[in-house]
């Protein structure tokens, strides 16, 4: 009975041990997987083409709310307010899609303010007195910001990781001054391209984390479905 009990034990032990070093296997193939998949580069791209989608949302928004206040007590303003109220989803929907379409996550649908009834004064004052709408106007001027800051740190990230991969070459065009570092020799810059792969896989990983960040904004300055009254 106990060489039964002592030989289950060590089964278990086993198992456990294979299944410890399968998870590190998983882990280990996670980190430089990254590299391999298509959803990576699309997302990327995605965050290099928020700085000028973000200076179009950010500009167009900014005027159109800085010009319906300044116009509103001559009653020009509050027209141009309700066409920006309705017009901010229209143009929160085209975000939400390219987001979508480039950074393949789970992005809220979008639901229009329920209203009265379906004519457009009825549509126009129920954008204009839904709290979402002024999120969706709120998350349109900061997406200038939020697209400039996501490029910054896209660029330098991969250029880091880039300018290391090709220090070889670099180094027979001119030096490569580190800082803490002056390189002036190919051998030198062959040993600083060894730590080109692994800066360029840590890269990745920031871009996707950075991506991701992105898409978790989106969704909050959606905001929930609004749940029905009716029964």
């Amino acid at each position: 009975m106990q060489v039964k009990n002592q030989s289950h034990i060590s089964t278990e032990l086993e198992s456990s041990d294979v299944a410890l070093v399968g998870a590190k296997r998983f882990r280990w193939s996670s980190i430089y997987s990254l590299t391999f998949r298509p959803r990576t580069y699309l997302r990327i791209f995605y965050l290099l083409i928020g700085l000028p989608m973000g200076i179009f949302l950010t500009a167009f928004t900014a005027t159109a709310l800085f010009v319906g206040i300044a116009l509103a007590p001559v009653g020009i303003g509050l027209l141009v307010l309700a066409a920006l109220a309705t017009g901010s989803w229209i143009l929160l929907g085209i975000e939400r899609e390219i987001a979508i379409l480039l950074l393949r996550t789970e992005i809220r649908p979008i639901v229009a303010p329920a209203s009265a009834s379906d004519d457009m004064v009825s549509l126009v004052k129920a954008y204009s007195r839904s709290p979402r709408t002024w999120l969706a106007v709120l998350y349109l001027i900061g997406r200038f910001p939020v697209g400039a800051i996501s490029f910054a740190i896209t660029v330098a990230a991969l250029g880091l990781a880039s300018m290391l991969t090709a220090a070889p070459i670099l180094i027979l065009l001119t030096d490569i001054d580190l800082g803490i570092w002056h390189i002036e020799r190919v051998w030198e810059a062959s040993l600083l391209a060894l730590t080109g792969p692994p800066t360029a896989i840590l890269a990745l990983h920031l871009v996707n984390a950075l991506a991701i960040a992105n898409s978790r904004l989106i969704n909050m300055f959606i905001g929930p479905e609004p749940v029905s009254s009716q029964e």
